[in-house]
């Protein structure tokens, strides 16, 4: 079988795991409209929704468990859109199967988590990407300079709030236990 690394103008075969409205309304429409990108598997929270999604983006593969995707051999990629406190269980059986991955954010529910799902990806040789959009904006690369100019002197932690057409706070980003 032919692999992305063995023809890399190949479209980057991807499976989407957590088929709520990011994925639905933005992520598999613009896999669809790029030539670097196809969807090959799904995984939602109810086979209905697995199987939804399969039909509304004509995807081959609808996977019933988490296991069943990440070991599918047409699958390169995963993007990880499930609730936060299941990313770190997700990243680790991708790293096991050798998927690249793209998760969403927040990354980890603790410092600590993090660290296991990066070091499990490194160990692993695949990819790990937070999808993260606002990384490179310029009120975000300002406050890096004056952080690491060092005139604040030395953070041990630091908290952003980001204001958005968000609606008043959910419960599963209030109490991480109800992710």
């Amino acid at each position: 079988m032919m692999t992305q690394a063995d023809a890399p103008n190949l479209p980057i075969r991807w499976g989407l795991v957590g088929l709520g409205w990011v994925a639905t309304d933005f992520v598999a429409p613009a896999m669809q409209a790029s030539a670097a990108a196809q969807i090959v598997a799904c995984l939602g929270s109810t086979d209905e929704k697995t199987d939804a999604f399969a039909r509304q983006f004509d995807v081959p593969s609808a996977h019933g468990t988490l296991e069943g995707l990440m070991s599918d051999p047409n699958v390169d990629a995963v993007y990880i859109a499930l609730p936060n406190a299941m990313h770190r269980d997700a990243v680790l059986a991708g790293a096991a199967a050798g998927k690249h991955m793209l998760c969403e954010k927040p990354f980890a529910m603790s410092g600590a988590d993090a660290v296991e799902m990066v070091v499990a990806c490194e160990r692993a040789g695949v990819t790990l990407r937070i999808a993260h959009q606002i990384r490179l904006d310029a009120a975000l690369r300002c406050a890096r300079d004056i952080v690491q100019s060092g005139k604040l002197g030395r953070l041990v932690s630091i908290s952003l709030e980001r204001a958005s057409g968000l609606a008043v706070r959910t419960p599963w980003r209030e109490d991480v236990s109800r992710s």
